[in-house]
């Protein structure tokens, strides 16, 4: 990916409960960066900074009124965060928020895979359809959620 598109700003569209689970999971594990059995080191690459940065980005969104939230990063920010909410389904300490974030991470892998973000199809989008992508991707999330 050229080093523009990763300042290209993108928007997500994540409800205010999903958004707490990954903060708090985040949080865990900045808190616990170097506790074994929290990271596996040999196994996963995060830096602290990495986690820092995330973390301080979802924190100016936690106290939003709104029901979902739409959560504004770069792609290079965005390529970090879908990082850490995939570790983040394997280190939340409760069972059930492991779940959620594993369907989270499913969902934005999809989003990767169609290209959402690619130059040719999300620069040329008006703010307007940036956001209903947004929140279509954020209704499948809650869908798959649903189900579980």
């Amino acid at each position: 990916m050229e080093e523009e598109n990763l300042q290209n700003q993108i928007y997500i569209a994540i409800d205010k409960k999903t958004l707490l689970i990954v903060f708090d999971t985040l949080s865990f594990m900045s808190k616990n960066y170097r506790v074994t059995g929290v990271i596996d080191h040999a196994a996963w690459i995060i830096s602290e900074q990495n986690l820092h940065d995330t973390i301080e980005i979802l924190k100016s969104y936690l106290h939003s009124k709104e029901t979902v939230v739409l959560i504004s990063m770069t792609l290079q920010q965005w390529n970090s965060y879908v990082r850490l909410v995939d570790y983040a389904g394997f280190s939340a300490p409760q069972q059930k928020n492991r779940a959620i974030l594993e369907d989270l991470y499913d969902s934005y892998s999809d989003l990767e895979n169609k290209d959402v973000f690619s130059k040719k199809v999300y620069s040329e989008m008006s703010n307007y359809e940036k956001v209903q992508r947004a929140i279509q991707s954020h209704k499948d999330t809650l869908d798959k959620l649903a189900d579980l």
